[in-house]
């Protein structure tokens, strides 16, 4: 799971795309929805300094982790470790040591499980569905390790060298690797856990923005963002087929149903900014699309996540004035602003 702007190099500098805001209409705060919520936000005001952990339940939202000692610290990208009672989450700070933290749910016992290379600045990182097996970016190769009590072991390198997006298959047999470098093309990387090599797959081209790479519910096919367009490829790295073709819209945001053959995505309007932010549901055996939301008073859909039953899916927008967290049904009805945080979503429990 995990949190993103579009950003597009322009003219010699980064811009970021979003929606139009004509619309004055402000959603409610409607703090009703299953399960739980972790992510990382900037602390503020007097006294208070770097970034924590925090969760988000229908009960409000708690911090669990206790404060940086210095303004620049970060936690990055908090995942839940299933069942759900640990937490893990990436810590860069002066004061410290940098690398990655595991945090009971309470917030006791957080601690170091395994620290940065010192030459090191890639954090990408994914933890396997069943919690038992962790990835993340070193220095030219990419780790693979398993869960023991309360440390890591090490059972598998791949030679990799550039940073990048990483995210295991619901089935824990496979592990996808995705170059995500401004104008490198597509590079990705499919490995066997427990078997030797990699199969490696490649297009060219001045590519704005790769990302988001996410398997499918069988594990057979991997959804990715690839120039502002939706793609879809077997997990053996072959065909390759992009959904649509849309150049007038950026698509991003690609999710796979946890319990079907359905993609949920966001479609932002680029050459026609008076157009609305469209969440869309994608059926990929039919080959239909379904707009389930569709509206300009919210500006820029981010961070989609499904619930564990593919009834429901969430998402964030950044923009005021409905900055914060939302929830609708996959028919597109019972939306609800669930929270103002201006912070990314992290991690949804709703198992």
């Amino acid at each position: 799971m995990k949190f993103k702007y579009l950003f597009i190099l322009c003219c010699g500098a980064f811009i970021i795309l979003s929606c139009n805001k004509e619309s004055n209409f402000e959603y409610p705060i409607e703090p009703d929805f299953l399960g739980k919520f972790v992510f990382s936000r900037k602390l503020t005001g007097a006294g208070h300094l770097g970034a924590e952990i925090f969760s988000l339940s229908q009960l409000g939202t708690d911090q669990i982790t206790s404060g940086c000692l210095d303004n620049n610290c970060s936690k990055d990208s908090p995942q839940w470790i299933f069942p759900g009672d640990k937490i893990l989450y990436h810590f860069n700070g002066i004061q410290g040591i940098k690398g990655f933290y595991v945090t009971d749910k309470d917030g006791s016992k957080d601690h170091l499980i395994i620290p940065d290379e010192l030459s090191s600045n890639r954090y990408g990182f994914d933890v396997a569905e069943d919690g038992k097996l962790f990835a993340r970016f070193g220095d030219g190769w990419l780790g693979m390790y398993r869960f023991e009590a309360d440390s890591l072991a090490l059972i598998d390198t791949i030679s990799w060298t550039d940073d990048g997006s990483v995210v295991f298959s619901p089935n824990n047999e496979l592990v996808a690797i995705f170059d995500n470098s401004l104008f490198q093309g597509l590079r990705m990387g499919i490995h066997h856990i427990g078997q030797p090599g990699i199969i490696s797959y490649s297009m060219s081209g001045d590519v704005q923005s790769t990302d988001d790479p996410n398997f499918s519910y069988l594990s057979d096919k991997i959804v990715f963002k690839f120039d502002g367009d939706i793609w879809v490829i077997h997990s053996d790295g072959s065909n390759p087929e992009k959904i649509f073709n849309t150049s007038n819209q950026l698509e991003s945001n690609p999710v796979w149903s946890p319990v079907e053959d359905c993609i949920a995505f966001s479609r932002q309007p680029y050459k026609h900014p008076n157009e609305p932010c469209e969440l869309i549901l994608f059926n990929y055996i039919n080959k239909t699309e379904q707009v389930i939301l569709s509206t300009k008073s919210i500006t820029f859909i981010s961070d989609i996540q499904w619930s564990a039953d593919g009834q429901q899916l969430a998402f964030h927008n950044y923009d005021e004035p409905n900055e914060g967290a939302f929830t609708i049904n996959k028919d597109g009805s019972d939306i609800k602003r669930i929270s103002k945080e201006p912070y990314s979503l992290g991690d949804w429990l709703t198992n």
